[in-house]
This record gives structure tokens, sequence and C-alpha cells, in this order.
């Protein structure tokens, strides 16, 4: 009975080793059926060096374009065109070794496969001769493409690469023009819009850092840093879309005979950072301004001009010095070209230091002030003595802490917009006559709407502000108690 009992076990053991046995033996037998089959699923299609293709020819747009290589990549009959070489290197090295997952031999039906009319053929050419590739549809499950090659159409190639991607969709896809050149905003000095309605000119002013724009007539005002500021991103942010033309010989076809507007803009440009490999340029001066550490400052100036838009509504532009025609995107460009010259204005009101003021002339609700400025050292008219001014009004010193909140009200006040067309329509409320060594300024409050105060500058532009900013201004005057 003992005997039984051990034998068991026994039996059990041997039977879990034979299994294992078996287990390892099928494992590695289909470990060398699934290397086999990775072998065998990738079929050679083209078996070439991109180093003996020496033409490449294919249809861009219907039109059947070919390439020749001796040194480099050229356009067949036009040797001129300014081909960007490493999108003809891409097509060959993309052809030069073809695999597919699955050849389809006998096949009947080629339409099923986009190849009864070939979507696109690429022809590629070495010293043994010429190898065309008909390509049809692409699945658009696995981006595989149906092929077949030369005359043989029974037998059909799934080609495991999306191949017309490697194409361009339109003939000019393939040149390279030049870029848009590359303007830091702390870098320039001066924009000018032209254009038939509201011409711009704005222009920074080195010494004290404030902008300056000038307006159709004549008009020079402050302009607002803010409003600058996104002027110059815009221009900076600007880049070309396509290149169209690079010949230019019918300007007239893209609006550029006469421009509907023009875009200059001068600059300051390091030339040691100058890109070595945008070899062409906009029309720039060589006078030289300064120099820096890393190298030379020279006054450049880019000038863009704008056409008409084409079907797609981008505008063409080209620049100045150059015959390339490119589209341009509206957006950016009508954040730029649609501004008019107030869109620049300062929207401050009053734009004076204390130390600046002699006195001022206060008219409120039909009485009028006189508020004298003293210094008790008047030999001293500088931004140093202005903590020692003092002012008065009939003889009767006015608290200073009272009158700097009256006049930082004043000073700190910003119009919500300025704009010519506006007009008083009420009489003023209050009209103050800022005295300086170097002449009156006026400034005017007068009721405009329920919502609005209508407030004329030191430069004389009408603006919109609230009627509670005003109250709070009126109360501040209110309480020097004169």
């Amino acid at each position: 009975m003992r005997k039984k009992q051990w034998l068991k076990p026994v039996l059990c053991l041997a039977v879990l080793i034979i299994l294992l046995g078996v287990y390892f033996v099928m494992k590695t037998h289909n470990t060398k059926d699934i290397g086999k089959k990775e072998d065998t699923d990738e079929i050679t299609v083209t078996d070439l060096k991109t180093s003996d293709i020496t033409g490449i020819a294919f249809e861009v747009a219907g039109e059947k374009i070919s390439f020749s290589k001796k040194d480099t990549w050229t356009l067949d009959g036009e040797e001129s065109f300014p081909l960007d070489t490493s999108k003809i290197d891409s097509v060959a090295e993309g052809m030069a070794a073809l695999h597919a997952t699955q050849k389809i031999e006998d096949a009947k039906d080629l339409s099923e496969y986009g190849l009864n009319e070939p979507e696109n053929t690429i022809d590629i050419t070495t010293k043994e001769g010429t190898t065309s590739l008909h390509i049809g549809t692409k699945n658009l499950t696995t981006s595989n493409t149906y092929v077949y090659m030369n005359d043989e159409k029974n037998v059909i190639y799934v080609v495991n690469k999306d191949v017309k991607s490697l194409l361009p969709t339109e003939r000019m896809g393939l040149a390279v023009g030049e870029k848009y050149p590359v303007i830091t905003a702390a870098d320039i000095k001066e924009i000018k819009i032209e254009k038939d309605s509201d011409p711009i000119q704005l222009k920074g002013d080195s010494g004290d850092g404030i902008w300056y724009v000038t307006d159709k007539q004549g008009n020079q005002y402050k302009a607002g840093s803010g409003s600058v500021s996104t002027l110059e991103s815009s221009i900076t942010g600007l880049k070309f879309e396509n290149l169209v033309d690079y010949k230019g010989d019918n300007m007239e076809q893209y609006g550029l005979d006469h421009p509907q507007t023009v875009i200059q803009v001068h600059y300051m440009k390091n030339k040691e950072n100058e890109s070595k490999n945008n070899k062409k340029k906009s029309l720039s001066s060589d006078a030289s301004a300064s120099s820096s550490e890393n190298g030379v400052l020279v006054e450049e100036t880019m000038t863009l001009n704008v056409g008409i838009k084409n079907s797609k509504g981008s505008y063409y532009v080209n620049m100045e010095g150059s015959r390339e025609v490119h589209t341009m995107s509206a957006e950016s460009l009508e954040a730029i070209i649609n501004q008019k010259a107030e869109s620049f204005w300062d929207m401050s009101i009053v734009t004076v230091t204390k130390n600046k003021v002699t006195g001022l002339t206060v008219e409120y609700k039909g009485v009028k002030k006189e508020i004298d400025r003293t210094l008790k050292d008047t030999s001293k008219k500088d931004e140093s003595t202005a903590g020692d001014a003092t002012y008065q009004c009939d003889n009767k010193k006015i608290d200073t802490s009272k009158f700097d909140i009256f006049f930082n009200k004043m000073t700190g006040m910003t119009a919500q917009s300025k704009d010519l067309g506006l007009e008083d329509v009420n009489q003023p409320e209050m009209k103050i006559t800022i005295h300086m060594d170097d002449g009156d300024k006026i400034i005017t409050y007068s009721k405009y709407d329920e919502n609005f105060y209508l407030v004329t500058d030191m430069d004389g532009k009408p603006g919109l502000i609230s009627k509670t900013t005003i109250k709070e201004f009126f109360s501040s005057y209110e309480g020097l108690k004169l």
C-alpha cells in the first residue's frame, strides 16, 4: 500500500517534465516561424542608391515637370527657377528604397486601386535607365499607397508609405524664396504706413524715448506707448505664406504696380548677427549708426508693398528691391494697414510735471481762481526744487497734500478714446489754463452724455472720460477750498 502512495507523485512529476519539454520545443519552433515570416513580410519595390539618381519627373497640378542633377538639382528648361533642392532630395530618398507590405498579382480591375488612371507617375532615372512608378489611391486606414511599376499593370504593390505626401500640390511649392526680415521691436526707430486715406508716420525720439505720430495734415502728437508697442509686435510678427512668382514680370496682376499700401520700417541691425543663409535682402541704407560689443549697428529700411487679395483672401506683397511676389495673411496685415493716426494718440490728458508748472487758472462753475506756485529758492527752477514749492490762491496757502491729490488726478487721467469728430455740445463745467515758461495749455471738461464727459487735452484733441472719474476730479478740486 505504501509503495503505491509514493509512486503517484513520481508519475505526476514525470508528466510535468514532459509537458514542460513540449512547451519549450513548441515555443522555439514558433519563434523561428515568426522570424521567417517577418523576413518575408517586407517586399522590395525599388532598391536604388540616391547618389545614382540623376533625374526625377512627376506631375504637379496636371503638368509634368522634370529635374536633372549634375552638381545640384535644377528644373529642366528653367534653370533659373529658385528650386528648393531639399524637396527633390526628399522625393529621391523616398523613391530609392520603396517597400511593400503586399504584392497583388494578376490584378483584374485597376480601378479598385485608383490605377486605371494613375493620380501621378514618378519617373526615376539612373545610368541604368528609368523606372516609372504609377501612383494610385491611398488607403485611408493604413495610409498605404497602391502602385505598379513600369508597364506591369497586373502586379500591384501595397506600399507602406504615403507617396503623394512627398510631392507638392503646386509648382511654386518647390521654390525657395527670400525670407521676411528679422526685426526686433526695440530696434525700430520709425514706421511709415503710406496709403491714399490717412497715411501715418510714427517716429521715436531717441532723446526721451517718446514716440510721436504725424497725420496726413502734418499734425504731430504724442503717441501712446501701448499702441506703438502693439504695432511693433504686428510688424515683427509678419511672415510670408507662399511664394507665388519669382520673376515679377507682371506686377499689375497682383496690384503691385501701384500698391494700395506701403509699409516702411527704419530699424537698427547688428551686422554680426545677420543670417548667413539669407542672401536676399530688402532695400537698405549703408550708413553706420554706431557700434556695439557684438558688431556694427547699421540703419536698415524695410519696405513692404501691399497689393490686392487673392481668391483665398490673402494679400499679394513684395519687398522693395525684389521681384518676388509672396502672399501674406490678411489678418496680420490688416492689423497694420487699417490703423488711423488717432489710433496711436496718447490717451493722457495732461502730460506735464509739477516742476514745469508756474501756475494754474481754474474756471469752475462760473468762478475763476488763480493758483500760483512759489519756490523758496526761486533761482532753482528744476526738478530738485519740486519739493520746496508751495501753492496759494488769493494770498492764501493751499494745503500741499490736497493740492497733490488734485494735481495727480488731473495728470493721471486718461481717455477711453479720442476722436477729432467729437464736438462740445455743452459749455465746459471746468476750464484749466496751465501756465508754463514755454507757454500756456488749456484743458476743458464738458458733459457729453449720461455716461461720459468730453475733455480736450493739452493739444486740443477731444476724448471721452467716464463721468465717475470726472466727478472724483471735481471733488478733489473742491477739497482745496479756495
